[in-house]
């Protein structure tokens, strides 16, 4: 774009207009093609059809036909619309309406760049200012985004004149605002003056000059572009350049018939100068889709693409120096580049230079606030996406409190991070480089430490699932600190739940069915520990997510027997009485564990064994909480071995207990899991109308905690009763709801007890192409978890024995 550039608001021919022009002058010169002086003498008064009042010179001849005739269709100037009809009528014809187009439109579309994509609602926003009336526009963004490509276009096509004041890139070569003021002006015709202010006044009066004075009626855009060099520490004009202020006085005066746009990475904080700062944000996902598409790439609709566009934040520099490289590298396959490239975001030298620019300038200008850019990199930004602002107060443990919020403000007012409602995060890209030169520094391991204290901190009860996945985020600072004992304390904390309730953080996992994360974390630190309470106690929650994720039941039953033979041999050399205490917890969950395995496998006679050493091991405790806990699935085994009359009594005991304590109460010995067995052994003692206010019961504590599996298993309980009462339809939607549920979270045990009871609920009906289906879903899914018996089960109801 020309620093000075006019636009055409001629006209300009059609190919159809071209060719009946034409046409007709070949017929008035037949043989060799006239010269443009011949087609002019054609308009000239006294000449047939020539007008007397207007003459065509050979000039405007030559701006009509030349682009068709010469092919130059890049010299596209226009005339007015007059010019055109004197011609043709000259030959004869008249001007018609689609002889003829604007020739900015044409030129436009000429000097459409194919890289400015997905810019629609930005330009719809700058719009809105300028009608607003706000003269001086400052585009903010980080290196790479696009604020100067957006600038030029939108004063390309919104305005007939662009002025454009350069800003060197580097703080020693600005030129001073003088030497540029009597540049422009001469540009716009005007003589500078022998002082600074007096060349201001004369910009400032050429740019009050109403339309009468621009033949075209367009204001002027002014670019002013990368500002940032110019600026200090706080956003103001450095010394040696204070007058830019005067300038931008001038700019920002209402009565100037100007807008200027200002690019820079910093944000502009100059009192005396009115401006409107508008942050431009990354090109979204289509854009870059575009793009690529347009550049003949491959795999653009795929994961690859989602995630590297997500990882270099929609930056279109990025977007430019990738599409090369995999057309260039990878043969155009997006996916190909995005395998090799992933964990190096800064593979191409053009980036990491740019990153490091602004890394270096903040280091230079701002210590503090550069501390905290590389500190906020011990983040992870993945499952709590975003930082609240007391995270970030708590990595400046070195700067004094009335500072922090000024600290943060810095990296706001750079474009290094982003920000939402006080909620911070980092770019991966940013964020990769913040992390790398963290790593470098002492602050690597306290940085962790504070991080990790402050997300435990935040978390004072577990609620939802956000709760839970903000407390686990101090486990992966302790991770990368290698402090595996503090990232084991993480899973095993308790908080109270919704029921006030305490609960480790390892339960909480698994009961919102975060059961491969839960076995990722343990995994990763269960073994690293020696044998104590930590490790015995980790085993136990391990236990239990194999037991609720059923990959391998038989495996949660060796899990378990590890934290009973750890617990057992701590136990050997007496510890403190809490410890000892938590010790002997460890090996009665343990024992429930297992018991509740062997219940799934359909092992009731080990299960009930299990459960018998679990009544032992209680009877020393003072709190009876703990062996009514174990009855829950007492009764149920009894029911299962033929001892009705012992199942009922403890179930209704269990019974009034539950009852006594209303809708809003779940003691640690109650859980949503112990009732609904006590729900499904009164199904069992045909007592309907208990067992399903106990399942509405789990349905209801399991919707307000968020026990998805519970509710899961509540619901095909349910829906088994509806089955026995003849509501089919009501009975289907709850199958299809738990089996859903169960499948998304990869339960198998309870997803193929609800496939089993979903044939049931079939075959009740008549369907037996549906119950086929079901049962043998049921029979894979027991047989992956190695459970014959319940195999046999199945078999049984298939056969109708």
């Amino acid at each position: 774009m020309a620093v000075l550039s006019r636009r055409e608001r001629g006209r300009i021919l059609t190919q159809t207009g071209f060719d009946r022009i034409w046409q007709a002058v070949c017929l008035r010169f037949p043989g060799d093609r006239p010269t443009y002086a011949a087609i002019a003498r054609c308009t000239e008064p006294g000449n047939p059809n020539g007008h007397t009042a207007e003459y065509l010179s050979p000039e405007t001849i030559s701006r009509i036909l030349r682009p068709w005739l010469d092919q130059q269709r890049d010299q596209l100037r226009g005339v007015d619309a007059r010019s055109l009809e004197q011609l043709f009528r000259a030959f004869g014809l008249t001007l018609q309406p689609d002889d003829h187009q604007s020739a900015q439109a044409v030129a436009d579309e000429a000097a459409t760049d194919p890289n400015f994509v997905g810019r629609e609602e930005a330009i719809a926003d700058l719009d809105g200012l300028l009608s607003r009336g706000f003269k001086i526009i400052v585009i903010q963004a980080r290196a790479g985004i696009g604020k100067t490509t957006l600038a030029r276009n939108y004063l390309q096509q919104k305005f007939g004149a662009v002025l454009e004041f350069p800003i060197a890139k580097a703080t020693k070569d600005i030129a001073p605002v003088e030497a540029l003021l009597e540049e422009k002006l001469r540009q716009l015709g005007e003589e500078p003056g022998r002082e600074f202010f007096v060349s201001l006044d004369r910009l400032k009066r050429k740019l009050q000059g109403d339309s009468q004075s621009d033949p075209y009626g367009n204001r002027l855009g002014i670019l002013i572009d990368n500002l940032e060099p110019a600026l200090d520490p706080d956003g103001r004009f450095i010394e040696p350049h204070r007058r830019y202020v005067e300038l931008l006085n001038v700019l920002a005066d209402p009565s100037v018939q100007s807008t200027t746009l200002i690019t820079s990475r910093e944000r502009l904080h100059e009192y005396m100068v009115s401006v409107q700062h508008y942050p431009l944000r990354g090109l979204a996902l289509p854009a870059w889709e575009k793009v690529f598409q347009n550049r003949g790439l491959r795999c653009v609709d795929t994961p690859a693409m989602q995630a590297l566009h997500r990882a270099h934040g929609g930056n279109a520099k990025s977007m430019d120096l990738i599409g090369s490289s995999i057309a260039e590298d990878f043969a155009g396959d997006v996916a190909a580049y995005w395998r090799v490239n992933q964990t190096n975001l800064l593979s191409h030298c053009e980036l990491e230079d740019q990153v490091n620019q602004q890394f270096n300038r903040l280091q230079e200008l701002s210590p503090d606030a550069y501390n905290l850019l590389c500190r906020m990199g011990c983040y992870r930004y993945q499952d709590v996406p975003t930082v609240p602002i007391e995270g970030l107060f708590c990595l400046l443990w070195d700067v004094p409190e009335s500072r922090h919020r000024r600290v943060v403000r810095a990296l706001q007012d750079r474009s290094l991070v982003e920000c939402e409602q006080e909620r911070y995060w980092l770019h991966p890209v940013i964020r990769a480089q913040a992390l790398d030169r963290l790593a470098s520094t002492p602050d690597y391991a306290t940085a962790h430490r504070h991080a990790a204290e402050f997300w435990t901190e935040r978390v004072t009860t577990i609620i939802t699932q956000d709760d839970v996945q903000t407390a686990l985020e101090a486990y992966y600072h302790y991770i990368d600190r290698g402090d595996h004992e503090a990232a084991a304390d993480v899973i095993i904390q308790k908080r109270p739940n919704r029921w006030g309730t305490n609960e480790s953080l390892g339960r909480s996992l698994y009961k919102r069915g975060l059961l491969s994360q839960a076995e990722e974390v343990i995994l990763a630190v269960v073994d690293r520990l020696p044998d104590s309470y930590r490790r015995a106690r980790l085993y136990g929650i391990l236990g239990a997510v194999y037991y609720y994720s059923s990959d391998n039941i038989h495996e949660a039953v060796r899990c378990c027997q590890k934290a009973r033979a750890i617990a057992q041999s701590v136990l050997q050399t007496p510890p403190d009485d809490d410890t000892a205490f938590k010790l002997r917890l460890v090996e009665i969950n343990a024992l429930l564990t297992i018991g509740i395995c062997q219940i799934a496998l359909g092992e009731y006679e080990a299960g009930m064994a299990a459960h018998s050493q679990v009544e032992q091991l209680c009877q020393p405790l003072t709190d009876a909480r703990y062996r009514r806990s174990v009855l829950f699935y007492i009764a149920y085994l009894h029911l299962r071995l033929g001892n009705r009359k012992a199942a009922r009594n403890i179930a209704d005991d269990l019974y009034t207990a539950v009852e006594q304590l209303g809708d809003h109460q779940l003691p640690s010995w109650v859980t949503e899991y112990r009732l609904f067995f006590l729900g499904l052994t009164y199904r069992e003692l045909g007592e309907i109308q208990r067992s399903r206010l106990l399942y509405h019961r789990v349905l209801d504590f399991g919707e307000r905690s968020a026990y998805g599996q519970a509710t899961s298993k509540a619901l095909y309980g349910d829906a088994a009763l509806d089955t026995e009462e003849g509501r089919y339809d009501q009975a289907v939607a709850k199958h299809q709801a738990s089996i859903q549920y169960l499948r998304d979270v990869g339960a198998k045990y309870d997803l193929a007890e609800a496939y089993y009871q979903q044939g049931l609920t079939y075959r009740a009906m008549g369907d037996t192409h549906r119950s086929e289906e079901s049962f043998q879903a049921a029979i894979a899914l027991f047989q992956k978890t190695d459970a014959p018996k319940q195999v046999a089960k199945v078999q049984r109801a298939i056969d109708g024995s």
